[in-house]
């Protein structure tokens, strides 16, 4: 397959879908809430009364797929 001048933007888009189907860690902006890492909109779960089973995996706003291995790792504060 031959690259075509002018064909940027669809290798730009290929490289934006393929970025947002690999799952990232949630931001924490609180003991509670957390937020999208690529479009930093608030994501709808409550990490304090609710299993991580139950966290979405995708932002609802963006699509990033999100990674959620990481939660409740460390104890206490952590």
């Amino acid at each position: 397959i031959h690259a075509q001048e002018g064909t940027d933007t669809d290798g730009n888009r290929l490289r934006d879908l393929l970025e947002r189907a690999t799952p990232k860690v949630p931001v924490r902006d609180s003991l509670a809430d957390r937020a999208c890492p690529a479009c930093d909109a608030y994501i709808p779960w409550d990490a304090l009364n609710e299993p991580v089973e139950y966290a979405p995996p995708f932002c609802k706003n963006c699509g990033q797929a999100l990674d959620w291995s990481k939660e409740g790792q460390g104890g206490a504060g952590g």
